[in-house]
């Protein structure tokens, strides 16, 4: 009796691993920026073609901001904040420090917030003295955009690659697709860095 109760006690005080709360400013993040700028934008670029508008070289620009925002502001942010939750806790380990999710929340954020608004008025400044700065606003935009992704999948990783013997077999039927993912994240925001840089060092409103 006396080895089935130090055993009970045993198995009781093991400590569980301390798992980070789930954020849900990326749930909300996500919503606002799909009320406000996806939905917006769409709706202005609606406007200006039930109007038949002249459709300038913006309206491209609109039609990429508008892509952006919702693939990355809307989609993107709901993948961050699910996978930021759950994957710790498949691999059974805690994230090393609880406060990544809201340090890569302040980068994201502010980063599509900013893009939403300097993309979205570029080609009402076309001849305007602060055309270029707005511009460059972007291109940081998407700078900030970057070092959140990077953190985000750094993050994932080094969670990861702490995981049991035990957790990292379960895991591994989804790790191509997992692998896939944060290949996919990385190509997209190095590419649409370099394609913000180039807008703004060529004076342009559209990517390309």
């Amino acid at each position: 009796m006396d080895d089935q109760a130090s055993r009970r006690k045993n198995s009781n005080s093991v400590v569980k691993p301390k798992h980070t709360d789930f954020q849900t400013g990326f749930i909300q993040g996500a919503l606002w920026i799909a009320l406000l700028a996806g939905f917006g934008i769409g709706a202005h670029m609606a406007y200006i073609l039930g109007n038949q508008m002249p459709l300038h070289t913006g309206f491209v620009g609109y039609i990429q901001l508008h892509g952006h925002v919702q693939l990355v502001g809307w989609a993107g942010l709901f993948v961050m904040g699910v996978s930021l939750h759950f994957l710790p806790r498949l691999a059974s380990v805690p994230l090393s420090n609880p406060r990544l999710p809201k340090i890569i929340l302040r980068f994201m954020l502010p980063a599509l917030v900013s893009r939403a608004v300097f993309h979205s008025i570029l080609p009402y400044l076309a001849e305007s003295a602060f055309f270029i700065p707005c511009a460059w606003l972007v291109a940081f935009s998407g700078l900030l955009e970057f070092i959140g992704v990077l953190l985000y999948i750094l993050t994932l990783v080094k969670t990861l690659r702490r995981a049991s013997e035990k957790a990292k077999n379960a895991l591994r039927p989804v790790k191509p697709f997992l692998g896939m993912v944060l290949v996919g994240w990385v190509a997209f925001e190095i590419i649409s860095l370099a394609l913000a840089i180039e807008m703004a060092w060529n004076g342009a409103e559209t990517y390309l």
